[in-house]
């Protein structure tokens, strides 16, 4: 009997026993970093599959292989790609929006949050993407800028805890476009605020860490209301850091860091901050 046993044991057989399975538990949607994460590294990646993305880049001035860029060509939750544990995390950090059912096959259809833009991370005090930036590739007139819902983080980063000189530019295409420049990142640390009005209490508690800091630079839109706005910011954050030295790089006249980028070699900009003013 003992052999009958282990006979039964060894080939497998199931026969007079009952077998009892776990149920499968459904997968849980992951948390908004781990979304981020990982939609990021796809948007990275899916710029080398698209031409229109990459013509797009290097027409702004842009180097992906210099600086860290992605692109959102809408398409990440069909086909293949279509895990439902996905889309879940992508409804919940603001990716996908449910749009009814589709016409063609009677499932679940959904609206893609940025579209054919090109798209940045923003980052939190340990590196993490947090949030994301998006550039429309085919809308320069009206909703061209998106951030992701429940924005958060800091672009490219938040700066290094001994960093001594700090560009500020006034949006995140313009700090991009600083970061391909090893002349200018060996010496000076670079943040994007989120547009005129866009220094954001996050920005300034990074700021309050810099226990090196000795100048701040503002690298704004050369027209009224980025003239308006340095101006505004300067007073302001000497109240809050009054130790420091506050300069001002100035562009060609109504111009921003990417334009003129566009129709100047990289080698203006360290020329440029050479001349700051005070």
């Amino acid at each position: 009997k003992a052999k009958q046993l282990l006979n039964v044991i060894k080939s497998g057989s199931t026969a007079g026993i009952t077998p009892t399975t776990a149920p499968m538990k459904p997968t849980e949607p992951l948390t908004r970093i781990a979304t981020l994460t990982k939609m990021y590294s796809y948007f990275k990646n899916a710029v080398h599959n698209s031409q229109p993305a990459r013509e797009y880049i290097s027409s702004r001035a842009l180097d992906y292989t210099k600086v860290e860029v992605g692109y959102n060509s809408g398409q990440f939750h069909h086909g293949t790609r279509r895990e439902e544990a996905l889309i879940q995390s992508c409804l919940q950090a603001g990716l996908l929006t449910e749009a009814g059912l589709s016409t063609k096959t009677g499932e679940k259809a959904y609206q893609v949050f940025g579209k054919w833009c090109i798209v940045f991370a923003l980052r939190n005090g340990q590196g993490q993407v947090t949030g994301l930036y998006l550039r429309s590739t085919v809308n320069d007139k009206d909703q061209k800028h998106y951030y992701l819902k429940n924005r958060e983080g800091l672009y490219p980063c938040y700066p290094q805890p001994e960093t001594k000189k700090l560009i500020l530019t006034e949006a995140v295409i313009d700090g991009a476009t600083l970061l391909q420049i090893p002349a200018i990142t060996s010496q000076y640390s670079i943040l994007a605020c989120y547009g005129t009005n866009g220094l954001t209490e996050e920005h300034r508690e990074a700021l309050n860490q810099l226990k090196n800091l000795d100048e701040i630079i503002f690298a704004f839109d050369n027209d009224a209301a980025g003239n308006a706005a340095v101006k505004r910011y300067t007073q302001e954050l000497a109240a809050q850091l009054p130790q420091i030295k506050y300069s001002t790089l100035e562009l060609p006249e109504n111009e921003d860091i990417n334009s003129t980028a566009q129709t100047h070699s990289l080698e203006i900009f360290p020329h440029l901050l050479e001349k700051r003013t005070e």
